[in-house]
């Protein structure tokens, strides 16, 4: 229950945080959802399955960076390549090529994507 409670409530932070970077707010309310419980999936759910539901553990991980584990280096740089990829993915949407992958939020789910498996090929194998 509490996992369920952590995933919904970061889906709320994603969801807020992608209207305050700029997301339409009427008009395309389902994509930025969407893209929002894709990016939660994408960071939180491994963390939520590999790592202990402590959150003194969490903030020592997510927070100050004090990762000892390979399970807990893959799962920070997952979430970090995660939201870097979801960001670099929006700048092609100011491309003005009118194209149907440029919409909102196709580049930024295609860039968490490529970030999530960027982050976890070098939270695995570094």
């Amino acid at each position: 229950l509490k996992s369920l409670v952590l995933f919904i409530l970061v889906v709320v932070l994603f969801y807020f945080s992608a209207i305050l970077f700029g997301a339409p707010l009427i008009q395309k309310t389902g994509g930025t959802l969407l893209w929002s419980i894709l990016v939660t999936a994408l960071c939180v759910l491994p963390p939520l399955i590999v790592l202990p539901f402590k959150p003194e553990c969490w903030v020592d991980i997510f927070i100050l960076l004090k990762y000892k584990s390979v399970k807990q280096r893959y799962c920070v740089y997952n979430a970090v390549f995660t939201i870097l990829g979801s960001w670099l993915g929006a700048f092609v949407i100011l491309l003005d090529w009118n194209t149907s992958w440029q919409v909102w939020p196709v580049p930024c789910c295609i860039g968490a994507i490529l970030g999530s498996s960027i982050g976890t090929l070098l939270g695995v194998y570094q």
